[in-house]
């Protein structure tokens, strides 16, 4: 289902956006939020390549039937197993539920450089501060979300 994303234009320039529609797995409870025009931008190209990549799969394994798939996984053709994809996504699960330790400023700065790919130099004129500080930023973030992790990990043993 493509449901249109809510973007308001407001008059100071910024925009006005529904989280659940950037953000499907949000559980902090905000149903709007005011961002800036660069910022919608950012959200804005990162769907646009993650739509990218989702057509380039399925053209990839349009020609197959299911049970081509799973012999071509069996192959080693395709690398991901159902296995693998299952871990894959409960990692995924895990890394959104540590963001969300996150405080929200540091955790903007680490989505935005590991995940949209913004250079810390942008990052820094954006938000009109130093790059080291941008730096130090998300590698104490880095360091702080691999701890969350291991604890996760940790909890989960027998």
């Amino acid at each position: 289902m493509n449901k249109k994303k809510e973007i308001v234009a407001l008059e100071n320039g910024n925009y006005r956006i529904r989280v659940k529609d950037f953000y499907p797995d949000d559980t902090s409870g905000v149903e709007f939020t005011e961002i800036t025009k660069e910022m919608l931008d950012v959200l804005m190209e990162d769907i646009r390549r993650q739509k990218k990549q989702e057509m380039a799969d399925f053209r990839y394994l349009v020609p197959f039937t299911a049970d081509e798939i799973k012999l071509a996984e069996m192959e080693g053709k395709i690398v991901e197993s159902c296995e693998e994809w299952y871990c894959r996504k409960l990692e995924s699960q895990q890394l959104h539920h540590a963001l969300e330790c996150i405080d929200p400023q540091n955790r903007m700065r680490f989505l935005l450089y590991y995940v949209s790919d913004i250079p810390v130099e942008r990052i820094a004129a954006y938000e009109n501060i130093g790059e080291s500080a941008v730096r130090k930023s998300i590698n104490r973030t880095k360091k702080k979300l691999k701890m969350i992790l291991e604890n996760m990990n940790n909890d989960d043993m027998p």
